[in-house]
């Protein structure tokens, strides 16, 4: 509401200096109504108040190009502007409570769902499990929740509303981005390495990368838990299985590259690529946990075969 009020505010002296100048000039005045209107949604999606600022400008130019501009107009625009931001205002406190701290709840958990969900499906994609939506598609889906949450947290990132949590949401919108870039990446690895491009990986290399997916996702889950009871979540590092993985995949892909007389090292490596990527969503895990005051702690190594 603020915004709009300071556009309008803006817009009411640029409008009228403007349709000053073009009074009498037809093509001139409609050639600056379609640049306030690309100037206005272009800005829509950085700040209302710039939107604001043009569409003003924009009426403006229309009274005049109608023949019917006066200064008492765009007061009235903005007095109506000022009983809209008061109205809104009112009913998001009094008739529809929502508050923008439990919106970015429910898109956190979002978010997180759809990710632990991403790793599940690149897994079964690249070990031959059960196969529903593609890597792809659910990627897809984590980008779609991210940008969800960048527009419910927009209004605790601009104006004074945001100033207590800002440094808060702006970390969390790091962690996100960095997730969801990791994510497409092991998407494209687990669609690339489910083609036949060679022999199938050994037992371990399944086991301790199926591992280390389980355990980062038991992570993802302590993580939502944490952020709904607002406790400080207790998360197991998957360091060990990520670094058993690496190393069998590296082993592989030099078994295929005397195996192929070193011309075909593609399912391996898209391997490599998804243990980097399943390890730095792990870490943007547990640095989301620590930032909650979590800890990490190390598992008993396993022993066996």
């Amino acid at each position: 509401g603020w915004q709009r009020l300071l556009g309008t505010l803006l817009g009411v002296p640029s409008g009228v200096l403007v349709a000053t100048l073009l009074t009498g000039r037809a093509s001139a005045a409609l050639a600056g109504i379609f640049v306030c209107l690309f100037c206005a949604f272009y800005f829509m999606t950085v700040t209302y108040s710039l939107m604001t600022f043009w569409i003003t400008t924009m009426l403006a130019l229309l009274y005049g190009l109608l023949g019917q501009f006066s200064f008492g107009v765009l007061m009235l625009r903005l007095e109506e502007t000022a009983i809209g931001a008061v109205i809104g205002a009112t009913v998001a406190v009094v008739v529809l409570p929502t508050n923008t701290r439990t919106a970015i709840r429910t898109d956190t958990r979002a978010f997180l769902t759809s990710l632990s969900t991403l790793i599940e499906v690149s897994m079964a994609t690249m070990f031959g499990g059960p196969r529903g939506t593609s890597p792809s598609e659910q990627a897809r889906q984590v980008d779609r929740d991210l940008q969800q949450f960048r527009v419910t947290a927009k209004p605790l990132l601009a104006g004074v509303a945001g100033l207590t949590g800002r440094r808060s949401i702006r970390r969390a919108l790091r962690i996100f981005t960095a997730c969801d870039r990791y994510g497409r990446s092991l998407a494209r690895s687990a669609e690339r390495y489910r083609e036949p491009v060679g022999p199938p990986p050994a037992a371990k290399l399944a086991q301790a990368f199926s591992a280390a997916a389980a355990r980062t996702r038991r992570n993802i889950e302590a993580l939502q838990d944490a952020i709904e009871g607002g406790h400080a979540p207790d998360l197991a590092s998957a360091t060990d299985d990520l670094d058993a993985a690496e190393t069998l995949a590296r082993q592989q892909d030099d078994d295929d590259e005397r195996r192929c007389g070193g011309q075909s090292r593609r399912g391996a490596t898209g391997l490599l690529t998804a243990v980097h990527a399943l390890r730095q969503i792990e870490l943007a895990v547990i640095t989301a946990a620590t930032n909650l005051g979590g800890r990490e702690r190390v598992p008993l190594a396993r022993t066996g075969g």
